[in-house]
């Protein structure tokens, strides 16, 4: 069995001491009274609709749509406009590699050809210097 606990009860209003207030009084709140409101079903049902009132809501679905077609329009324009940039970006770097390339091969080639002909410029050196020593005859005072 369940125990049944009585309800506590408000307390009465006491009044306040002073001269201005005699008698607290309570105030009732005034609430509106509910008035029915069509339902969504009601407001759309072509039974008691206007014409007028039915050609506006075809227009606004019909706005509605397109505003939605425009935005996933846009938004594939702004993604495949980053693409493109991200695209041109890894070429430019591409290139910029490519041209790093070709210049440092550039700079190898002249750095070896120098070199090829600073050795063959010693060595004709030398070919010429033991040439002039073996034709120069030793001759001895005595």
């Amino acid at each position: 069995m369940v125990k049944k606990t009585p309800i506590a009860k408000s307390k009465p209003a006491k009044s306040t001491k002073g001269p201005r207030s005699k008698k607290a009084s309570v105030t009732k709140k005034q609430s509106k009274q509910k008035r029915r409101e069509k339902g969504k079903s009601e407001l759309d049902n072509p039974k008691y609709a206007s014409i007028d009132f039915m050609l506006e809501m075809v227009d606004k679905a019909s706005s509605k749509v397109e505003m939605k077609e425009a935005e996933k329009l846009a938004r594939r324009e702004k993604i495949e406009k980053m693409i493109e940039e991200k695209e041109s970006k890894r070429d430019k770097k591409k290139e910029e590699r490519k041209e790093k390339l070709e210049h440092a091969k550039q700079q190898l080639k002249q750095k070896k050809k120098k070199n090829a002909d600073k050795k063959e410029k010693e060595k004709q050196e030398q070919v010429a210097k033991e040439q002039k020593s073996k034709s120069k005859k030793r001759v001895r005072f005595s």
